[in-house]
């Protein structure tokens, strides 16, 4: 497991949000173990952009802002060109599970697909297949987004789609609605572990509590979620919102 991790690299992004995604960096700092954790600050404006430089194996600070799809399609010619053999797409606003690595190679290996371990209530599942595969894992159509884990052939027919649309289309990410749209329509059987690994604490928008909460999640994860939505007021009445997203704008 060692050896697997240490050739991961986990991609998070940042945008301002600086308690939550102090919170989220802190628990993958803490249960990464020995992969590679880069993240990548997208021009914050509400802090130092060396803030969170410490947390991270590696870290790149935006001169601009340039979103959260330009951000990922970077991350992900990046990756196709770097000595990494796995990487994990992640937010700054989630939770994971110390055995989070161990279960998405394992989940990787098993279906040989994008392999997320968020089950989540989201209306973002379609109907055109839910396979059990056994060892909770099921095949879905549906959008990984928050936790995405794939190898180097399944990072080049993603880059390979992208490429292909950008000749005769110059919004062809635009027109797929998000990057990880874009992403379920090169690979619509994605691999989803009925035991999530991984919370998305809410942080406004489209991920509210009780929508979108994780289904099955570990007990590790009911506690240390519980203790991050209690220490930052997420859920309550009155519930500050300079930590959550800004109207209008897509945030990681």
């Amino acid at each position: 497991m060692k050896d697997k991790a240490e050739r991961c690299i986990l991609y998070v992004p940042v945008f301002n949000r600086r308690a939550i995604a102090s919170e989220s960096l802190t628990n993958l700092r803490t249960v990464k173990g020995a992969a590679h954790l880069c993240i990548e600050d997208d021009a914050s404006t509400e802090f130092d952009g060396t803030l969170f430089a410490d947390l991270g194996d590696s870290y790149i600070r935006h001169p601009s802002n340039l979103g959260i799809d330009a951000t990922r399609m970077a991350q992900l010619e990046a990756f196709l060109a770097s000595p990494f053999d796995h990487c994990y797409f992640t937010d700054s606003d989630t939770v994971h599970d110390p055995e989070f690595l161990s279960r998405l190679f394992q989940m990787l290996e098993r279906t040989g697909c994008v392999s997320c371990l968020y089950n989540t209530s989201t209306g973002y599942h379609k109907d055109q297949f839910n396979i059990d595969v056994g060892d909770d894992i099921v095949l879905r159509c549906s959008i990984p987004g928050v936790s995405m884990f794939f190898d180097k052939p399944l990072a080049a027919r993603i880059w390979q789609y992208y490429q292909d649309g950008l000749r005769f289309r110059p919004d062809f990410l635009k027109e797929q609605r998000s990057w990880d749209w874009m992403y379920c329509d090169v690979f619509p059987q994605v691999a989803f572990s009925r035991v999530s690994f991984v919370e998305h604490l809410y942080a406004g928008g489209l991920h509210a509590h009780g929508r979108d909460a994780a289904v099955n999640p570990t007990p590790y994860l009911i506690a240390e979620g519980a203790r991050l939505r209690r220490k930052l007021r997420l859920y309550g009445p009155g519930a500050p919102i300079a930590e959550s997203a800004r109207p209008g704008r897509v945030s990681p």
